[in-house]
This record gives C-alpha cells, structure tokens and sequence, in this order.
C-alpha cells in the first residue's frame, strides 16, 4: 500500500465531516496539541502522520489534499467557524488560532476572511499581550493573501488595509496588493494609503535615509510592473507635483522615481511622458507662485520640488 493511499484509509473517516465537525475536530485538536497532549491524538485518524512535517500545519493540510473537493470546501468553513470561536484571551488560545492560520493559509481559506477582520484584526489589544504579536502578523498577512482570491478583492482589501491597527509595516505590500486587485485604480490606492506609506518610507527614524530611499524606489518599481504605464504615468504626474497640500504626504512617490534617475529604464519610461510632466511644473510655477499658496511653508516646499523636478527633468536628458 502506497503512503498516498495509507493517508486515504487513515482520513476515510473524515470524509462525511459537516463543517461544523470540522470545526470542533480542528478547534479540539489545536488547543490539544498546543497543550502537549499528545497521548490524546487529539486530531484522531491523521494522528499518525503528525511530525511527518516541520510544522503541524503542513501535517493538517496534508491531510486536507487528500479530501474530495467537496470536504475540504467543509473543512475550510470549520476551520473558520474553529477561528472565530477563539477567545484569544489567553497565551494557549493565541497560539492554537496562530496555527489555525497558518493552516488556512497553506489551504487557501478564503472563508476566513471575515473572522480575521472580526475575531483577530478588530482586537488591538492583542499586539500589547504575549504571542498577540505574532498572531495580528499572520492574520494581517494572511488576509491580504486571501483578499486577493476575494470575488471583490479590491473592496475587500480596503476593508483589511483600513482597520485602525493594519500596521504601517505592512504599507508597501497593502499597496502591491491593491494593485493586483485593481491595477486601474493605482491613485485611490495611493490615496487610502497616503498616511501609512508616507510614515513607512519617508517619516521612520529608526532606518537609515540610504536604506529608506532603496524602499521607495522598490516600491515605485514593483508598482510599475503591476500597473499599466499610462496609469502609473498618471499617478506619477499628479503625486510629483501636487496641486494642493493635501497631496504633500505623497512627496515620496516622486522622490522614489527621481532618487533613481540614472536607470536607462527610467529614462525611457519618463521620455514617453514627459508632455504629462512639462505643464503642470510651468502651471504650478504660473499659477502658485504669486498667490497666497507661496506663502504657507508647506506651500512653498511644494514649488521648490516641482522646480528641482524640472532641473531633474533636464539633467537626466530627457527629451520628447
């Protein structure tokens, strides 16, 4: 008998499991395994194959390709109902949900998405208590993840990248993953992320300036393969010369292409558009520069990037 078909004899009983038996197996076996009770066999008929993997995830979804599709569409909606029934207010609840994640995660679980934002992503607390760290991380990763399977993921990951505690860690890779979800609504990404993108790559003190600029322009590059490049044009017309000091926060996304001005590659793409670039630096000079808006401070840094964009423009030999 073929390991494949001795995991098929072990799991036959699994077979029939509702979601909600999903959920009590995977919910009783978590919290067991976390506990060291492992004369318990706490995950019955695929016991056995616990350890044959570095992580008791990898064992559990294991087990979890060997059902029929129907079944583990029944043990995705367990796994979820298992997540949400967590109090996570204590060390063993934090750690078993942690594992339950991670499981979702090697399994695609899309079900869990609303329960991450529920049970885990809406407890705050959690980043302050022992393990909690760990768990929001996993959860934040993971539902950016899964967003992206979502029907509507662009709307979805709004919902995920908006919460009052999606980490400013995890700005960048918001905006990436809003990108694949929409890559022709690049400037609302970079809108509804303005504030924790410009406090990830422009506002941190705890990283050196050098290190903080090779961020933006990875960032500026990644986006750029996603997105299409009359978008990223548009958005990089706009976010280069802002037209109020609202857009100020946003100043990175034009350092981010400028910082990097001796790349061939950048050269062309800014020789295709810079029809786009020319007139809003003379209008923002013309039209600006004489009124109210020269005199607030922030009003007045705006003008001075838009005149070393344009010396930048130069410098580099752009033509049309």
């Amino acid at each position: 008998m073929s390991v494949r078909e001795v995991e098929r004899e072990a799991i036959a009983s699994l077979v029939d499991f509702n979601s909600e038996q999903f959920a009590e197996w995977i919910g009783h076996g978590f919290l067991a395994f976390e506990r060291g009770e492992s004369d318990d066999r706490p995950f019955g008929p695929v016991q056995q194959f616990l350890g044959v993997y570095e992580d008791i995830s990898d064992d559990i979804a294991a087990a979890y390709v060997v059902l029929p599709t129907s079944t583990q569409i029944s043990f995705r909606k367990g796994l979820a109902l298992a997540v949400a029934r967590l109090t996570f207010a204590d060390t063993l609840s934090i750690l078993a949900g942690t594992r339950m994640l991670e499981t979702g995660a090697k399994v695609g679980a899309i079900e869990l998405l609303p329960y991450l934002r529920g049970a885990i992503l809406s407890k705050p607390h959690l980043k302050h208590v022992e393990y909690g760290q760990s768990l929001l991380a996993t959860a934040q990763t993971l539902a950016l993840d899964l967003s992206n399977q979502h029907p509507e993921a662009y709307e979805e990951l709004l919902r995920v990248t908006g919460s009052i505690i999606f980490p400013t860690a995890y700005a960048s890779r918001g905006l990436l993953s809003l990108c694949r979800a929409d890559p022709e609504r690049l400037e609302d990404s970079l809108d509804h992320l303005r504030d924790k993108l410009h406090a990830q790559l422009v506002e941190r003190t705890d990283i050196a300036s050098e290190l903080l600029q090779k961020g933006r322009i990875a960032l500026f590059r990644a986006v750029a393969e996603i997105v299409n490049e009359a978008v990223v044009a548009e958005a990089f017309a706009r976010y280069s010369f802002p037209r109020s000091t609202d857009d100020e926060s946003l100043g990175w996304w034009a350092a981010a292409v400028f910082d990097y001005s001796s790349d061939p590659n950048l050269n062309s793409w800014m020789r295709t558009y810079r029809r786009k670039l020319q007139p809003l630096v003379s209008n923002l000079g013309a039209d600006e520069r004489d009124s109210e808006f020269k005199s607030d401070f922030v009003g007045e840094s705006l003008l001075a990037l838009a005149a070393q964009t344009a010396a930048q423009v130069n410098e580099i030999g752009v033509t049309a």
